[in-house]
Parts: structure tokens; C-alpha cells; sequence
């Protein structure tokens, strides 16, 4: 029923949920992904260590629409609405051509539940201050 585990790359690939994209931040989306579910934290070669955990945020969303192209020549777009985002800002449009671990090519469906998980580098973040 659901990619549990999963994170979306910016080129559309499904990857494990401790994938992320080479810049150092990554969009992820899968259909009810929990904790116990996520995949494994990914090992770099020849590393003795798993590598640190990034930190994330992890967003609910349901896949609104799915809009068919414009040109056949064009991939079909997912709309997916992200829960607790500013409302002007509520929407994403993301490719809806999915592909599993084994190569397998597969999209969202209307209503389905997702989740929007966004990660970044430690250098890319700062302490947030208290006021």
C-alpha cells in the first residue's frame, strides 16, 4: 500500500529513507513512513561508523491532484498539500514518476498520504536562538 521508508530525490528517484541529495538537503516523500519502517542509516565506503543523522523535519501531506501533461511528451505532476505549512505556501508540485530501489517505475495516487521530510547538512544550520 505505501513506499514506508522511502525518500523522494530531486530527480524523482526513490531512494532509502537515509538517502539524501548531494547538495546536502533533500525533499522526501513516502506513504506512511514511521520510525520503525525507515530504512537504515546508509555507510559510507570503507567507513567504520555509521554516519551522523542529519537534521530533519518531517511534514504530513496528501497528494491533492494528479495533473495530467500538457504534451505526452511532458511527465504527469503531483500536487501535494504539506500540513502546517503557510497557507499561500500549502502546495508542492513535484514530477509524478517514481522509481523503486529495483528500478520498478511507479506514481502517487489522488488522496494519498504522505510525508514531506526535509534535511540538511549540520553546516547548513545554526542554533535556534531563544527568546
Amino acid at each position: 500500500m505505501g513506499f514506508g521508508g522511502w525518500l523522494l530525490s530531486t530527480a524523482g528517484k526513490l531512494r532509502p529513507a537515509a538517502y539524501t541529495h548531494q547538495f546536502g538537503f533533500g525533499w522526501g516523500f513516502s506513504s506512511g513512513c514511521t520510525p520503525a519502517r525507515m530504512a537504515a542509516p546508509a555507510r559510507l565506503p570503507n567507513a567504520g561508523s555509521t554516519m551522523k543523522s542529519k537534521p530533519k523535519v518531517k511534514k504530513h501531506g496528501i497528494v491533492e491532484k494528479v495533473i495530467p501533461p500538457p504534451h505526452p511528451s511532458l511527465p504527469e505532476k503531483a500536487q501535494i498539500a504539506v500540513e502546517d505549512a503557510d497557507h499561500l505556501y500549502r502546495e508542492i508540485r513535484i514530477d509524478n514518476t517514481l522509481e523503486t530501489e529495483d528500478g520498478k517505475k511507479v506514481k502517487l495516487r489522488e488522496q494519498a498520504a504522505v510525508d514531506v521530510v526535509i534535511e540538511a547538512d549540520q553546516d547548513s544550520t545554526e542554533p535556534q536562538n531563544k527568546k
